[in-house]
């Protein structure tokens, strides 16, 4: 499972022209729900979010508001046709960019944007830290001594950092656009002092930096697509729901042809190999066995209490299979 932190820059760009789309906001709620991904905020982020939310989306109106429409043909124009056809739909045009911002300005006073409710739902899912004295004390000597990440006027990005450290648990990824997390030597780089920092904590441990959505999903999870994964979905409700052999037998057939299935999609698949007997009575089934046998990658995700049954059905050895390493 990969651990991340996002900053603040990173959740507001969805309220001004980032570089990711909504798309990617969806992506990630599907991972965290999936158990790919697990999401580590804390209240001084949540705070952040809330505290420049109205600032920025002001701005992106503004910027919006600016972009009118114009035309401003030569002379010889004046006389053809088409003119005042131009003009026209130009003008409309204008009416319902202002009709646009209008009702986006509305649903931003009523928090009913989509990115408000993604970011809801981002938090809610995430591990949320409450920041106390002892964290700010952290921070505020961290800044003090010069250590990054953050400004010397700003302890916002040490609070982070303090909060990451602690709650991580070896592996994570850091997505944010500021430069403060950055190498000063590679921008794309984490800072060699808090990569160093890491490792004194986590001896096999590893922080990366991203700094977009899309160039963390493009390394970690490209083959995610969340109609596939709606898909995947539904052909798994449709195996738990088999009631004859030949119909398990035509959705294994259908899942066989996807790659990619996620923690939790599996451990809902072996579940169904047990407790679902058109399943399980032909587990022994050539394509059957060899879908499941696919799957040994992530079956550590399977509960305990499903091992032992699984490793009869597919007459493979229970320690050997289940083994995460």
């Amino acid at each position: 499972m990969e651990t991340i932190f996002l900053d603040a820059n990173i959740l507001l760009d969805f309220f001004r022209f980032g570089p990711d789309d909504i798309a990617e906001m969806e992506k990630l709620v599907t991972l965290i729900k999936e158990k790919e991904v697990r999401l580590i905020t804390n209240s001084h982020l949540l705070n952040e979010v809330a505290r420049n939310r109205s600032k920025v989306i002001s701005q992106s109106l503004n910027t919006l508001s600016g972009n009118k429409f114009s035309f401003a043909p030569p002379r010889i124009c004046d006389d053809t046709s088409k003119i005042k056809e131009i003009r026209k739909k130009i003008s409309d045009a204008n009416k319902l960019l202002a009709e646009m911002v209008l009702d986006i300005k509305n649903h931003a006073e009523a928090e009913t944007l989509a990115a408000d409710k993604l970011i809801s739902d981002l938090f809610s899912a995430s591990k949320h830290k409450a920041i106390g004295a002892a964290d700010v004390e952290k921070a505020r000597l961290r800044v003090k001594l010069g250590n990054p990440p953050g400004k010397p006027d700003s302890l916002g990005d040490a609070i982070h950092w303090e909060g990451l450290i602690q709650e991580a648990g070896g592996f994570a990824s850091i997505i944010s656009r500021d430069a403060d997390f950055a190498s000063p030597l590679n921008e794309l780089a984490i800072n060699p002092f808090l990569a160093q920092e890491w490792k004194g904590k986590y001896n096999y441990g590893c922080i990366n930096l991203y700094k977009s959505l899309s160039s963390f999903f493009a390394e970690k999870f490209p083959d995610i697509r969340l109609s596939t994964e709606s898909e995947k979905n539904e052909l798994i409700e449709q195996l738990e729901r088999s009631s004859t052999f030949q119909y398990t037998h035509d959705v294994i057939e259908k899942l066989s042809k996807h790659k990619f299935f996620t923690n939790a999609q599996v451990a809902r698949l072996f579940e169904i190999l047990v407790e679902n007997n058109q399943v399980s009575w032909i587990a022994s089934d050539e394509d059957v066995r060899s879908f499941y046998l696919s799957l040994q990658d992530k079956a550590y995700w399977v509960s305990t209490l499903y091992e032992e049954e699984i490793a009869k059905l597919l007459d493979v050895d229970k320690d050997d299979f289940f083994m995460p390493f």
